[in-house]
């Protein structure tokens, strides 16, 4: 699998978080493209913007995500959804949704976005 053109969504996450995040898959694949936001309602209108996203890595846990309008709009897309943040770790054994858990590495990110090798 190659991903140096695929779309990026991130939404909820700032500071070095962010920075890991987005630095760490930048290393790999420096031409990704990404948009960050800041909310739910920022997400939804980016998957209106007719392009489709890849990935989105979410600070959201998974039973509020699984319920809202964000997960209709990136399941039409068909975008993995990777949830990170406090109550996706605190649910991260039952979550239906792969969740990325701190401390993360560069090889947890490749991991969860299905690269091998």
């Amino acid at each position: 699998m190659t991903i140096e053109n695929n779309r990026f969504l991130v939404m909820g996450l700032n500071g070095l978080v962010q920075c890991d995040l987005i630095g760490a898959i930048k290393e790999r694949f420096p031409g990704f493209a990404s948009v960050t936001v800041d909310t739910e309602g920022e997400a939804i209108e980016a998957t209106r913007q007719g392009k489709g996203w890849e990935f989105a890595f979410l600070n959201l846990g998974p039973d509020a995500f699984a319920t809202s309008d964000l997960a209709r709009a990136l399941a039409e897309l068909k975008t993995k959804v990777i949830l990170m943040g406090s109550a996706a770790e605190d649910a991260a054994a039952d979550s239906p949704f792969p969740v990325l858990v701190r401390p993360f590495t560069g090889e947890d990110i490749l991991r969860l976005l299905g690269y091998k090798g």
